[in-house]
């Protein structure tokens, strides 16, 4: 079955398994990024193929939304300017696609908390944060990183950049509410530790849409430039 995996999943090439094959254990991407399931699928409990394959759909879906939990929780006691190399550790922990939805889930609520309590005067500030994280991530990539890790740090920079200029146009157009427009027209994640459903904890919204995040494993795929044709996109389509 490992040569048909590419067909039935965006990120998943392979798998790792014991026991002869009957307990898979992990999911591997064409990159070489390799992701542990939370509990092995144990393909001798229901060996009919369709069974044990939906097994894998949910123990992907579960695995990344857990190590999505645990991710936030480490950046949220870390400074990314002060603890560079507790930063660089944590960026290499975790999956490419889990550092990006933690940076995605940080930028917004940190947008938030500054136009709820600030009225949009700490925005600068924000700018600024990211503007370090960047020299500091555009130095890092320049040094020896294996294949995987570089494209991991490619596609964070990538997103930075899009938080930079929305964070920057956000303090231009003077807003100084969560409830504007110019800010609900972006896209958004929420992380809700408190829903019961693990996959159901990442919610994305933009404008008055609403949807829970599939945690479809990506692998560390080249991350599409987010401009302000590529927005107007998004925005349609919610």
């Amino acid at each position: 079955m490992q040569r048909h995996f590419p067909k039935m999943f965006a990120g998943i090439t392979t798998v790792n398994f014991e026991n002869e094959g009957d307990s898979l254990t992990g999911m591997n991407s064409k990159e070489g990024e390799s992701v542990g399931f939370h509990k092995p699928v144990v393909i001798s409990e229901d060996p009919t193929i369709y069974k044990w394959l939906s097994k894998i759909e949910e123990a992907m879906q579960v695995s990344l939304a857990l190590e999505l939990g645990t991710a936030l929780t480490a950046l949220e006691i870390l400074d990314r300017n002060s603890q560079q190399e507790e930063f660089n550790a944590w960026i290499t922990k975790y999956p490419a696609q889990i550092v990006i939805l933690s940076m995605q889930v940080s930028w917004s609520n940190r947008v938030e908390d500054s136009l709820n309590s600030k009225q949009g005067k700490s925005l600068p500030l924000v700018e600024e944060s990211i503007r370090l994280t960047l020299e500091m991530l555009a130095e890092r990539v320049l040094t020896d990183l294996t294949k995987d890790i570089r494209q991991k740090y490619e596609q964070l920079i990538t997103d930075l950049v899009h938080q930079r200029e929305v964070t920057k146009q956000l303090t231009n157009d003077q807003v100084t509410t969560a409830s504007q427009f110019p800010w609900l027209y972006h896209m958004r994640f929420y992380f809700n530790p408190r829903e019961q459903k693990t996959v159901e904890q990442l919610v994305i919204r933009m404008a008055n849409g609403t949807f829970f995040y599939g945690f479809e494993y990506l692998g560390v795929a080249e991350k599409l430039v987010q401009t302000p044709l590529t927005d107007r996109c998004y925005l349609t389509l919610t």
